[in-house]
């Protein structure tokens, strides 16, 4: 009897311990999933100040764009303005033909610039301003092959110009582009 005694004593410990160490690890597991919750809230936090910093770098873009633009108008213009100048000052009619032609090549060279700048800027990925657009989306805008990935892995799944959510193309679930053979 008193061995029995002594095994249900010795069984009322173990089963206490085996009952604290639970409690101690389901303690753990709740900070863990604590931990893990704050890290999840700092994660999205990052993700929104890169989503923003993306967001202020593209501006900057085309302001540069823009301003680089400005600035070839203006030298054109500078340009166009010190021959006019040229040609008021000559007296002879011969001087004045030349600079009135100078003035016109230097129009059309002008023009000429300002087409190549928009072709140059028509001709780039609307998302990263660098590659050629090679890739369209189910909308029918065109980007390259990596925006268009990066756009087909992100949780929105919209198209970044229209909105419009990419559909589906050629009956793939896997297929949001196809790409263009230029």
């Amino acid at each position: 009897m008193q061995r029995l005694r002594n095994r249900n004593a010795s069984l009322q410990r173990l089963v206490q311990s085996y009952e604290t160490a639970i409690r101690n690890t389901v303690h753990e597991l709740d900070e863990i999933s604590y931990r893990l919750k704050i890290c999840e809230m700092e994660r999205a936090q990052l993700q929104l100040e890169r989503d923003s910093t993306l967001q202020d770098n593209e501006q900057v873009l085309r302001q540069l764009q823009s301003a680089n633009v400005r600035a070839m108008k203006a030298q054109g213009e500078h340009g166009l303005l010190h021959a006019a100048y040229l040609a008021s000052l000559s007296s002879s009619a011969t001087e004045r033909y030349v600079l009135s032609r100078e003035v016109s090549r230097l129009r059309s060279v002008v023009q000429q610039h300002e087409q190549q700048q928009q072709q140059a800027t028509a001709s780039k990925c609307k998302i990263c301003f660098d590659a050629i657009p090679d890739a369209a989306i189910s909308c029918g805008h065109v980007f390259c092959v990596g925006c268009v990935e990066r756009l087909c892995e992100s949780e929105d799944g919209s198209c970044p110009v229209c909105r419009k959510v990419m559909q589906t193309m050629g009956g793939e679930a896997d297929k949001y582009h196809m790409r263009l053979y230029l």
